[in-house]
């Protein structure tokens, strides 16, 4: 499964509190971008763990087994309301959510609705790695169903250590720039001392 990096400093620009500022040693940002007739936006949160290493691809962390916290801003069961979703509203609590390192999140939620969810209202999500899937209550479609299902992208920033700022990919394509400068001037320079 392939997941896309993002840009850190573009999740830490939402409402919900990135990993540098809470108490655990690491953590991982995502985003969900929705692009269907149902659902379009982009949606922010992120994962905080402990770690006595620095976590590499293939490392898993759990709420039971690292600490993980999780939280996530999406929409509820009002269409119009937004809601904040957190590692204890994950189905398998706490032995899910699940992050994996290269290779994203497991987490499954279903929404409790004290009353009858209205149409557009959502009914459950999933995140599995860079794949996303949310399930709306809709009036009445096409063949009698009483809901509606979307997809949509996840993408995450790099592991970072608490209070590290990850390097947006502008910053780091402009200090990769001025490395590469940096050499070809030294290669020149040594040029024009050979001739």
């Amino acid at each position: 499964m392939s997941v896309r990096t993002i840009s850190r400093a573009a999740a830490a620009s939402v409402l919900v509190a990135p990993c540098s500022l809470a108490s655990s040693l690491y953590g991982v940002d995502f985003e969900v971008e929705m692009t269907s007739d149902v659902l379009t936006g982009v949606y922010f949160g992120s994962v905080c763990f402990e770690s006595d290493t620095f976590p590499v691809d293939g490392y898993f962390f759990t709420p039971d087994s690292a600490d993980l916290t999780l939280t996530f801003d999406f929409v509820s069961d009002t269409a119009a309301t937004p809601a904040t979703y957190t590692e204890m509203d994950d189905s398998d609590f706490p032995n899910f959510p699940r992050l994996v390192i290269g290779d994203g999140l497991d987490y499954r939620v279903v929404v409790e609705s004290a009353g009858a969810v209205e149409p557009g209202g959502l009914l459950e999500f999933e995140i599995d790695g860079d794949g996303f899937w949310a399930e709306f209550a809709a009036s009445a479609v096409a063949g009698g169903g009483t809901s509606v299902t979307t997809h949509g992208r996840v993408s995450y920033s790099e592991v970072y250590r608490k209070g590290e700022v990850v390097p947006t990919p502008v910053a780091a394509a402009m200090g990769l720039a001025a490395i590469v400068g940096l050499a070809a001037r030294r290669e020149r320079r040594g040029a024009a001392v050979i001739d």
